[in-house]
């Protein structure tokens, strides 16, 4: 999926793109976040080493996007990776919020994997309570719909494991499982069955 649409992104990111995102276009914000992430994670190593962003356009747009949704960098110009990394959870997160499902799914995954995953270069720590929230937000239309959808279907699958090891013992997640009704092992079907149902060949 990645793939494919990384293929689609723009060499330049577009003004109209850009606002449109502002404006609050749900695949306008996943195009921004997509391309920055795909920019900013090719340059990571190199603004860890310096501790400050490049030169160029692409940096400048980078920086103009951060600022306007308050995220000002240092005067000074210093700006570390995991400032960086930070910012680039916030594109996201626009994203999530403004109903993309792609971008529901990528921070579910990556909360729950710790970043650096198939969907997503970010390298954001290991989080299952956000994971849980954003897999959530992926799947909540799920229940009516029939057919195959691999994101979807991947989404369903991460809440499975995430159940399957809070009842396993491995991590206990019932504290923040108030909604996971008769208990974790049977949450951990549900989610399992539901993936398969839409096109999930894992288990």
């Amino acid at each position: 999926i990645n793939q494919r649409l990384n293929r689609h992104l723009p060499g330049r990111l577009p003004k109209l793109v850009d606002a449109m995102a502002r404006w609050g276009s749900p695949s306008a914000a996943l195009v921004v976040a997509m391309y920055m992430t795909e920019f900013c994670m090719a340059s990571y190593e190199s603004v860890r080493r310096r501790g400050r962003i490049g030169q160029g356009e692409t940096w400048e747009k980078y920086k103009q996007i951060c600022d306007d949704m308050g995220r000002a960098k240092d005067v000074d110009g210093s700006y570390s990776a995991e400032a960086m990394t930070f910012d680039l959870v916030h594109l996201w997160k626009r994203g999530a919020r403004l109903g993309s499902k792609f971008c529901q799914a990528v921070l579910g995954e990556a909360f729950y994997c710790g970043g650096g995953v198939q969907l997503s270069q970010i390298r954001c720590i290991r989080d299952i309570e956000q994971a849980v929230l954003w897999l959530n937000k992926a799947v909540d239309h799920g229940e009516k719909f029939e057919g195959v959808d691999p994101m979807l279907a991947r989404s369903e699958l991460l809440l499975g494991y995430i159940f399957q090891d809070g009842e396993s013992g491995e991590e206990s997640y019932s504290d923040m499982f108030l909604y996971a009704g008769t208990g974790s092992y049977s949450e951990a079907v549900f989610w399992f069955r539901r993936a398969a149902k839409h096109g999930s060949i894992e288990r």
